[in-house]
């Protein structure tokens, strides 16, 4: 089964909850095109209230969609697990309002490990 991952800051101009903006959309690529699942992974600041009310948001939407599809989102979140998953996925998602991506970081870690980025057009693209 495909894996689409989305590794973040979960900062609120990532629009990490976009995806989910269309939740018969994804329910129909699930059950017509090929099944898939999405992992989310990231950490908010300890003072970083959006932050933190962004997962908060995700884990609503996750509850939404179990019955669509499956996700996960990895809990402490760190360096080893980051390079675990920019290897093993096979699509990785990348959200933000634009112009707010300076580089993309993570987007480029994961370009270099082969994986292809379904990205707006943002900072490094």
């Amino acid at each position: 089964m495909p894996f689409a991952s989305n590794v973040l800051r979960p900062a609120t101009y990532k629009r990490t909850d976009f995806l989910f903006s269309n939740l018969e959309g994804l329910k129909r690529i699930a059950q017509q095109v090929e099944p898939f699942q999405l992992i989310y992974a990231g950490k908010a600041h300890p003072h970083d209230e959006a932050g933190k009310a962004v997962i908060r948001r995700i884990f609503e939407l996750m509850a939404a969609a179990k019955d669509i599809l499956p996700i996960v989102y990895i809990e402490n979140y760190d360096m080893c697990r980051r390079e675990l998953l920019t290897r093993g996925v096979d699509v990785r998602l990348n959200t933000p309002h634009r112009p707010y991506e300076a580089s993309g970081t993570s987007g480029m870690k994961t370009a270099l490990t082969g994986v292809p980025s379904l990205s707006v057009t943002a900072g490094w693209r």
